[in-house]
């Protein structure tokens, strides 16, 4: 008999807008597609592409415990796969961020000697970044699922921001067809944030839009009015940084920089109360537009529909990208497209860069014309000159917007198997890590961006690591892990034939190991922390969940 496989995908939010190219292959070409989707018109649509497509959504009904669902939905996608035919299994967002089923359907599949894989999507984090304009590296980022956050009784580090998912959903473990699952929930989690922030810092309820004649459903409000604030079990929780962190002098002068303030290339971002709605890129009114999108990976195979068109309809095409392929690919698809990687001077700090890359993207707007800048990866991650672009555009009066992209990350949560639900993630420039010294939850996983540059702040070309800056990452981290926590150094290749560099080591290890400047490291969590019962049963209360049955179990 023929054996069977798996392939595991994404469609993102925005009814197939976000579907990547490589995604779309994979669902056309099974031979059964299963599918978990957040509306019906995903579903309708997926099922538009291939009639062997079946809804998963009848694995949970009201009061059922999501355990027992999950479990459904695993065994549900895996026996067809055993009976020999190739399976994909569709996901909204990126299948593989908060969705255990999808993770354990290709754990299992693996173990079984069966073919397996997953792919990136966009993200509801990913939509966040371009809706707010917030680029997570500029001060660190830490992300957790909001039960797990106030269950484990994390500390918070006041000095990055603080990503909480699910807040509609706080300690249930029954699924529920209402809108939020425990509303009486949420004055327990701004007790818990007060301990750490006053009572009026600025929050911002998010949820990403699912459709493109609908904007994102974005609440800025205090701390203290989160209770009543219009909540759903897809809102995400973005609490801005408190404050910024210290520099440590020492280090500056270790790496460089002269003992001055270091400047904030490349981390971009704004605080809540920066944030406002802005209008659905690609829309063009009189005059000038700009658009800014992310070429995700794999030259065009992760590049979203709607950032295609964006690229495809631009008077002018400007792009920064990573491979000559992509470069190529853009070319053919607008005419117009020209490279900004002349922008760089050898030796050069990268702020002079940036304001090149502004300069020239700004100046065909001025003419009035629609202008789309492109830039690997998320172009709301580690791009100043997006950011700046799109600041300058806006204060001129013209229609601006970003739209969301596969990271870096994205990929690295497909390729590895990793779910930031499970220990939680925080997230960091490697530079600015090193250069502000941060407390850290060893417990939580830890993501380090451009982890071979660190500590580089002059441009160069090549692609050999800065091996001083990794050894210094080194000792930074042992002062917090054993010599022998195992790490990893990830890069994804932008081409398809080739595999994503994956190096499994030891933090010991790490100054002399193959690396490049665009290598991320991962340092895996150490051991979970304990869950706070009382406070589970006093949140399981709250939603009407803790039966006399339930708690004799």
């Amino acid at each position: 008999m023929a054996r069977g496989s798996l392939s595991v995908v994404g469609t993102g939010f925005l009814v197939a807008g976000q579907t990547t190219p490589e995604a779309l292959s994979l669902i056309r070409g099974a031979e059964r597609l299963l599918l978990l989707v957040a509306e019906p018109a995903t579903r309708i649509w997926l099922e538009s592409q291939n009639p062997t497509a079946r809804s998963l959504g009848d694995s949970f009904w009201e009061g059922r415990p999501r355990r027992e669902s999950y479990e459904e939905v695993v065994e549900r996608i895996l026996e067809p796969v055993r009976a020999g035919q190739r399976v994909c299994a569709a996901f909204y967002g990126h299948p593989g961020v908060f969705v255990h089923s999808s993770h354990e359907a290709v754990r299992r599949a693996r173990a079984e000697g069966l073919a397996a894989t997953m792919l990136p999507g966009v993200s509801a984090e990913d939509c966040l970044y371009a809706d707010l304009g917030v680029d997570p590296a500029l001060h660190g980022c830490q992300s957790f699922e909001a039960t797990d956050w106030l269950l484990r009784h994390r500390p918070v580090d006041p000095t990055a921001a603080l990503v909480l998912w699910q807040i509609g959903a706080l300690g249930t473990t029954t699924y529920s067809t209402r809108s939020v699952w425990n509303p009486d929930a949420l004055p327990v989690l701004v007790e818990a944030l007060r301990r750490t922030y006053p009572a009026d810092h600025r929050v911002v309820v998010y949820e990403a839009t699912q459709y493109p004649v609908c904007g994102p459903l974005i609440q800025e409000l205090p701390l203290v009015d989160l209770p009543r604030a219009q909540v759903s079990t897809y809102s995400t929780l973005y609490v801005p940084p408190l404050r910024e962190a210290a520099l440590d002098r020492e280090m500056l002068e270790r790496l460089g920089f002269g003992g001055g303030p270091r400047p904030r290339w490349g981390l971009g971002g704004a605080p809540a109360a920066a944030v406002s709605p802005v209008a659905p890129a690609g829309r063009v009114t009189a005059g000038g537009s700009l658009t800014v999108v992310g070429t995700g990976y794999r030259v065009a195979g992760q590049v979203t529909p709607e950032s295609r068109v964006a690229m495809e309809r631009a008077d002018r095409l400007l792009y920064l990208v990573t491979d000559p392929a992509t470069s190529a690919w853009l070319r053919a698809l607008n005419p117009s497209a020209e490279s900004l990687h002349d922008c760089y001077r050898e030796g050069e700090d990268g702020a002079a860069a940036a304001d090149r890359m502004v300069a020239r993207i700004l100046a065909p707007l001025r003419e009035g014309r629609r202008v789309c800048a492109a830039f690997s990866g998320h172009p709301g991650i580690l791009v100043h000159a997006a950011r700046l672009a799109l600041e300058a555009a806006r204060s001129e009066g013209f229609p601006a917007g970003m739209l969301p992209a596969v990271s870096c990350e994205d990929c690295l949560f497909a390729d590895l198997g990793f779910d930031p639900a499970v220990p939680g993630r925080l997230l960091f420039d490697a530079s600015d890590f090193l250069l502000r010294p941060r407390e850290l939850d060893p417990t939580a996983a830890l993501v380090l961006l451009q982890a071979g540059a660190a500590g580089l702040h002059r441009y160069r070309s090549g692609r050999e690591p800065d091996r001083a800056g990794l050894a210094a990452l080194a000792e930074v981290l042992g002062r917090r892990y054993p010599a022998d926590h195992p790490v990893v150094l990830y890069e994804a290749d932008p081409l398809p034939p080739f595999e994503p560099r994956i190096t499994r080591l030891a933090l010991a290890d790490l100054p002399a190991a193959p690396a490049s400047v665009v290598s991320t490291l991962l340092v895996t969590p150490q051991w979970p922390r304990p869950l706070d019962g009382a406070l589970l049963e006093r949140l399981r209360r709250a939603a009407g969940e803790l039966t006399p049955e339930a708690r004799a179990v």
